[in-house]
């Protein structure tokens, strides 16, 4: 199964990928609410610049409830918004004593599909998780996004532990993973290359993806089959 990690700030790395040559881009980008220290600021309209740039499709762009109306900000506006509202969860993050259970899920460019009937998912939140990351989001909830609004490849640039990137190789997808800090690009890269190997063990090989052709001009550029880049040391920056 063909990807790509790269362990450095996204925004250094999204001006180096061709114009129009991913399916779609699915990402978790910090909230800017304080969770963790990379947690200081939402994206800058710089970022949504290069994804409508990239992607020949959706834009899909996880948010916080307490910040929804921050998207108001961007330029173009989302078409449409998602809601994940878990049916069950032990986070709870509140305001004026009401508690939020749900999750804006922004959407740009959205296209017809037939796999999300509703605009409300309700997927389970997955606890005790090995890597511990305080946003990670369940691989049953990215099986449906990607499913929903990708063919071939998909990109997201904060890519975190990993979630998306399982989810994309699970479904036959090519994958390019961006990460900015070295401790959560290790855990990434371990599920990646986990589910990767799964695929390849229970693909029948003349099933498996090859780069040798194909619709996407990404396929040989950008998908040097299973390889990821070194770990380096970023530098500091508020982004994950």
């Amino acid at each position: 199964m063909a990807y790509k990690l790269i362990n450095d700030d996204c925004l250094n790395y999204l001006p180096t990928i061709p114009s129009g040559s991913i399916d779609t881009i699915i990402t978790d980008p910090p909230y800017g609410v304080g969770i963790a220290d990379w947690d200081g600021d939402m994206p800058p309209q710089d970022f949504l610049d290069e994804c409508l740039r990239i992607a020949r499709g959706c834009i899909v762009w996880f948010g916080a409830a307490s910040m929804i109306l921050e998207f108001s900000r961007y330029a173009p506006r989302p078409e449409r918004m998602l809601i994940w509202s878990p049916k069950f969860t032990l986070l709870k993050v509140a305001k004026d004593g009401f508690a939020y259970r749900y999750h804006p899920i922004a959407l740009w460019r959205v296209e017809k599909q037939d796999v999300i009937a509703w605009d409300v998912l309700d997927d389970m939140t997955e606890g005790g998780n090995w890597w511990k990351h305080p946003a990670t989001k369940p691989v049953s909830l990215m099986r449906k996004l990607v499913s929903a609004f990708s063919q071939e490849s998909v990109l997201d640039p904060f890519m975190g532990s990993g979630t998306t990137g399982v989810a994309a190789l699970e479904l036959g997808r090519q994958f390019i993973g961006c990460e900015i800090s070295p401790e959560y690009f290790a855990v990434a890269e371990k599920r990646i290359k986990q589910a990767a190997l799964q695929q390849t063990l229970f693909t029948p090989s003349n099933n498996r993806l090859h780069l040798t052709g194909g619709k996407s001009s990404a396929n040989l550029s950008l998908f040097p089959t299973e390889s990821t880049l070194p770990a380096k040391l970023p530098a500091k920056s508020p982004r994950r």
